[in-house]
C-alpha cells in the first residue's frame, strides 16, 4: 500500500497519529502525526537519506533490506 483511498482519508479527518511497527520485533519504533498520505513517505525517504539523522529511516531500510 503506497497511500490511502479517497474514502479512507474523508474518513481521517485533518490529522491522525500513527506509529511505526518493526516485523521483526513487533516493537513501536516510530510515532508521527500525519495528513494526507504522510505515513507512506518514510518509506520512501529512508533509502535517499542514508545521511539522515533520524534513526527511524534506517531502521525502515533495515526492514526492507532483510525482505519485510
Amino acid at each position: 500500500m503506497d497511500k490511502f483511498s479517497e474514502k479512507s482519508l474523508l474518513s481521517l479527518g485533518d490529522y491522525y497519529v500513527y506509529g511505526l511497527i518493526d516485523p521483526r520485533t513487533k516493537q513501536i519504533f516510530y510515532i508521527g502525526k500525519g495528513t494526507k498520505n504522510r505515513v507512506f513517505e518514510h518509506e520512501k525517504l529512508s533509502p535517499v537519506r542514508p545521511d539522515s539523522d533520524n534513526l527511524h529511516l534506517y531502521t525502515i531500510a533495515d526492514i526492507n533490506d532483510a525482505g519485510l
